[in-house]
């Protein structure tokens, strides 16, 4: 049986042979939804995650009567590339009180649902669906988006660290400016 091949690898034929009949040789996908197969040729065409199994038919000829056999194939699901955030490596931003930040992640060819999560840190909480952070405090946190795996690609997580860098104080002073005028 063959080995286990990876969603888009299209160019995989596992022929059936034979050295007595002169019958001819068709091929079809007995079970399952993970492939085609060419009638002909043999030759396989994924279309999902999943196991087939394939049939050969070897047709009669004037000495040998009709013979079938079967073997199956796994489709796996195929790394995903492309997926990333708008921007991978964020400028320090400085604290201010209720900040949000916004950094989404896209592209890729997987349609999977992407959720969001901080991954190390406590300076911001995260909106697991949309990405966005809101900024508690100064410090540095690390957000990884997750798109799940489909039919067709396998779940592929990226990350970005953001540091929240401490606001200078501009509200901090005497209450009376001159000391000359408390008399």
């Amino acid at each position: 049986s063959p080995e286990d091949i990876e969603f888009g690898f299209d160019s995989f034929v596992n022929e059936a042979i034979c050295s007595k009949s002169t019958g001819s040789i068709s091929y079809s996908v007995q079970s399952g939804e993970s492939v085609t197969v060419d009638a002909d040729t043999g030759k396989i065409t994924t279309l999902k995650a999943g196991t087939s199994t394939i049939k050969a038919v070897l047709t009669e000829d004037d000495n040998y009567q009709e013979s079938v056999i079967t073997y199956q194939i796994t489709v796996k699901n195929a790394a995903d590339s492309g997926f990333g955030f708008e921007d991978p490596n964020p400028v320090n931003r400085k604290y201010v009180k209720n900040d949000t930040y916004s950094n989404i992640a896209s592209g890729g060819s997987g349609t999977g649902k992407v959720t969001y999560s901080i991954t190390s840190g406590n300076a911001a909480t995260i909106d697991k669906n949309t990405g966005e952070l809101t900024i508690n405090k100064a410090g540095t946190v690390e957000v990884t988006a997750t798109r799940e795996a489909d039919d067709k690609y396998a779940e592929i997580s990226v990350s970005y660290s953001l540091t929240i860098e401490k606001a200078e104080q501009d509200d901090f002073g005497f209450d009376v400016l001159s000391p000359e005028n408390q008399f």
